[in-house]
Formats: structure tokens, sequence, C-alpha cells
């Protein structure tokens, strides 16, 4: 049986974009069964300035996700796939308002996983 992921939820264009880019990735990565990319008007999303994503990787409540996900080789897959999708998205969308959004992403990386 696959899992499912959970859905990203997006506000505007260029997010689903970015969503769409992200959700092929996961959805290949760990063979998840594909539960769409949905839009919302969550807060976190809504108020910022530059294409947003919410991403849930899984339930706690399932209990063959909560497994994978305590897993560390589940984990980097997971967050390869995120990664590269944002890889694609950059690729395809150089500039958003005269920002240069590949070095911003950069440096938003580099602030998370450092």
């Amino acid at each position: 049986m696959q899992q499912e992921i959970a859905h990203l939820v997006l506000k505007d264009d260029m997010s689903y974009k970015l969503a769409k880019s992200i959700h092929n990735n996961i959805i290949s990565s760990v063979g998840a069964v594909d539960r769409g990319i949905k839009r919302g008007n969550y807060q976190v999303l809504r108020d910022s300035s530059c294409p947003s994503v919410l991403i849930e990787t899984g339930f706690l409540t399932n209990y063959k996700e909560s497994v994978n996900l305590s897993k560390n080789s589940y984990q980097n897959k997971l967050a390869n796939a995120i990664v590269k999708g944002i890889q694609e998205y950059i690729s395809m969308n150089h500039n958003i308002n005269g920002v240069n959004i590949q070095i911003l992403l950069y440096l938003i990386l580099y602030i998370i996983f450092c």
C-alpha cells in the first residue's frame, strides 16, 4: 500500500509553480499517493511577499507515515525532493520583481540548514 503525503497549500500563480515543482519531486521521490495541490488562506502564506508553500510531509496519526517520518533516510529523501523542486523552480524563474530568487533562496536554505 502506498502512503499518502499531505497536500501543499499555496496562494498565487508563482506559488503554484513552486508548489507543483516541489510536489512532483516529493511524489516521485518517495512513491506517495498524489493528493494534489490545494489552495488555502493561511496567514503564514497570505502575509508572505514572495512565492510560498506550506508542505505537509505526512500524518503522525497514520502508523505507516509516522514510522517513515521517524527514519533519517526517509527524511533525507523528502528534504532532497524539496530542494530539487526549489532548484527546478529557480531554473525557470530567475527574477521576481527584480530580485534574483536563486540567491535569495540559497540564503534562506543556508539559514535553515546551518
